[in-house]
């Protein structure tokens, strides 16, 4: 059975995003934290757990880039209280740093990573 999300004319399936019924973009490769389109768009989203608080933690993406993405990042402690910083730099084609510092009653924190960018 074809599992789909339809938004309006949009609609996305496992394997393309139609609208008005027409692929407007396919899917070359996915998993489980990236997808690959045809067009050499590329998305990569990653979840960590329990990071120490104040220190670089480097990512490595599961599937390169040809040229370093742009690359957001947020975290949470798990007990929705604290006040955080977040950076991230030394974005390359494989990985990226990230640091987390602020007012907290965790000692450790729960980051998230969107890095966008082309495969091809």
């Amino acid at each position: 059975a074809k599992s789909e999300t339809d938004s309006g004319a949009l609609k996305l399936y496992p394997s393309s995003i139609t609208y008005n019924d027409k692929a407007i973009e396919r899917v070359n490769a996915y998993s489980t934290n990236y997808i690959r389109f045809e067009s050499g768009l590329q998305i990569v989203f990653m979840l960590g757990s329990n990071m120490n608080m104040n220190s670089e933690t480097t990512f490595t993406f599961p599937v390169p880039f040809i040229s370093a993405p742009v690359v957001t990042v947020s975290a949470t402690n798990g007990i929705g209280s604290g006040t955080y910083a977040t950076s991230v730099y030394g974005i390359n084609t494989n990985s990226c740093k990230m640091s987390v510092g602020g007012s907290s009653s965790a000692n450790s924190y729960n980051p998230r990573i969107i890095a966008i960018g082309r495969w091809k």
